[in-house]
């Protein structure tokens, strides 16, 4: 009986911390949507959207720390506030520090519309339709995946859940 209830526990407990991870990721999305809709990171979306006459353009980095296949425009602070890469990192640590993210190991996402070589701005958007991507909408798509390792012994080696947020916001600038 004791290994059958301790497995169960352990389910319980993995369900709990599911819970919690999904709720970190949503406000760690919510707060990188806030962040990359900043007139400030105007230059970082133009930086993405180099080379693209029309369409979307995405970059794509890991949390907290820069790996090889990042792309490092996303944590620079382009003028105002903070990098988009770090503004999730914090949101999600327990001390306020980048190295301390609950969501380390996660992978964000952030996706530009692109015109002529600059992401679009209020200014120069054609439309409101969000779904209008690369097609003249200011919207800016913010991903995070996160690989959610659990503790219930046997699970762990079937299946290995990946939880995902997804924001769309409308750039500020």
């Amino acid at each position: 009986m004791l290994p059958t209830f301790l497995i169960l526990a352990l389910g319980v407990a993995d369900i709990g911390r599911g819970f919690t991870f999904r709720e970190d990721l949503a406000n760690a999305t919510r707060d990188a949507g806030r962040v990359a809709a900043l007139s400030g990171q105007e230059n970082t979306g133009d930086t993405a959207c180099a080379g693209k006459l029309s369409g979307t353009a995405s970059a794509v980095a890991n949390i907290p720390a820069v790996a090889f296949s990042d792309s490092t425009f996303m944590n620079l602070n382009s003028g105002i506030g903070r990098p988009i890469v770090q503004a999730v990192a914090l949101e999600s640590s327990s001390d306020g520090t980048a190295a301390n993210s609950k969501l380390s190991g996660a992978v964000i996402t952030v996706t530009w519309n692109c015109l002529a070589n600059k992401a679009i701005t209020n200014t120069t958007a054609t439309t409101k339709d969000p779904n209008a991507a690369g097609n003249g909408s200011a919207t800016i798509e913010v991903k995070i995946t996160y690989k959610f390792n659990l503790i219930t012994p046997l699970a762990s080696n079937v299946a290995s859940p990946t939880l995902q947020s997804d924001i769309f916001v409308r750039a500020e600038y």
